[in-house]
């Protein structure tokens, strides 16, 4: 194998490789939870068809992301406390198998109601 040969596999090899990887980040669904409830988010746990996403304190002001897959079809079930002790709940959104790419986005409010966007 020449050189040139050997160079023209390895850039190749390097595109494939990125345009994966490019590939794989732009599938994988995010669950971003977002305290704007100006007190500390103590326990936080969002569920997806039985799948719990579990999110550990978080400051106010403060954002945490998590990945999650689809199996099937369902909603997201949202449980958590906020440190005065007011419940977070709530049922939100929609998600079915073969969706992939999703950002689903939970901003906590003082009064423990989610704001919830999903793209």
């Amino acid at each position: 194998m020449t050189r040139t040969m050997r160079y023209v596999a390895a850039v190749g090899c390097i595109t494939c490789v990125a345009v994966a990887l490019f590939a794989y980040a732009r599938t994988r669904n995010v669950i971003v939870l977002n305290n704007a409830s100006g007190q500390t988010v103590v326990s936080m746990v969002i569920t997806v068809r039985g799948d719990e996403v579990e999110f550990g304190e978080l400051a106010t002001g403060d954002t945490a992301a998590e990945h999650f897959a689809i199996h099937t079809d369902s909603s997201f079930e949202v449980t958590g406390e906020l440190a005065d002790g007011t419940p977070v709940r709530g049922s939100f959104g929609y998600v079915t198998n073969g969706m992939y790419g999703e950002t689903a986005t939970f901003s906590v409010q003082p009064d423990g109601s989610v704001v919830f966007d999903q793209r």
